[in-house]
């Protein structure tokens, strides 16, 4: 570089300044369970420079942040960053939203002690997005009229849907959405006895949306048999003589009891049989009662 004064052409430096021309790295954003990644497409680094890497930075979306440091990645060849508070910054807060950038770079110097960071173009303006966890799928059984889902989410996250997915064992490669609900709990009434099925959900937090957990929990529906009647018995030993409906494929079933509004107790155990008409008879001994 040269000065020019009037009609006078200052001297230049002989040495200069070494540039390394570094590509803007392309990259994505996604809600992840536990934090939201950060990933981008690898450059060509210039194969004589040695140390090269990626910055990674973080601010709020708010008119007065300012970019910070989420993460120096020296191995080129890591692509991928999840901002789940194991790096420099604290975790990302869920509901807030956040913006990203990243920067390739290079050491132009080839000592160690002295480096010379040659740093990319990046996307001033960045990407944006707000921070959605993935709900934590609690609990799957059975019920009177189908399958029963529960979930927990992060305290004070102000879910405002959940999306309820499932897979059909045999039947679906993928999980295929099913329903939507405010509620942390949800029934799948579309289930078939002796059918297994894979659940999971995802969350939608101020128009953004978790991702789902996988594997999910799994299940197989048994439909719950109908009580035809229960009679006391002829005898004079306390016998009731309990009438039911058989479930197909059913190996045994449960009968409970409960006396005078206390809770129920299972009382016996009775294999299933799959030669029985489909109404059982059960003769129970209740002659002793506590």
């Amino acid at each position: 570089m040269a000065a020019i004064n009037g009609n006078y052409l200052g001297a230049h430096e002989e040495v200069g300044i070494e540039v390394a021309r570094l590509e803007a790295p392309t990259f994505k954003l996604t809600n992840m369970t536990g934090g939201v990644e950060v990933s981008w497409d690898a450059i060509d680094f210039p194969a004589e420079y040695s140390v090269q890497g990626y910055y990674v930075y973080r601010k709020l979306k708010t008119s007065s942040a300012k970019w910070e440091l989420l993460e120096d990645v020296t191995d080129p060849n890591t692509t991928s960053v999840l901002d789940d508070g194991s790096h420099l910054l604290d975790a990302p807060a869920i509901g807030k939203t956040y913006v990203y950038t990243v920067r390739a770079y290079v050491d132009l110097s080839d000592d160690p002690s002295t480096p010379i960071i040659c740093r990319s173009w990046y996307a001033t303006a960045g990407k944006s997005i707000t921070v959605c966890y993935a709900p934590a799928l609690a609990d799957v059984y059975n019920v009177s009229n189908g399958v029963k889902l529960k979930w927990t989410v992060p305290t004070g996250t102000a879910v405002s849907s959940y999306t309820v997915w499932r897979k059909v064992e045999g039947v679906d490669s993928v999980f295929k959405q099913i329903g939507t609900t405010t509620s942390t709990s949800f029934v799948d009434k579309n289930v078939t006895n002796n059918s297994t099925y894979t659940y999971t959900v995802s969350a939608t937090v101020n128009g953004a949306k978790s991702p789902y957990e996988e594997p999910g929990l799994t299940i197989t529906f048994v439909t719950t048999p109908t009580l035809v009647s229960a009679e006391n018995g002829t005898g004079l030993t306390g016998e009731i003589i309990f009438k039911f409906h058989a479930v197909e494929h059913a190996t045994s079933y449960e009968i409970w009891r409960k006396i005078n509004g206390s809770t129920w107790d299972m009382i016996a155990t009775i294999p299933g049989d799959p030669t029985q008409p489909s109404t059982y008879i059960y003769e129970y001994d209740d002659s002793v009662v506590e």
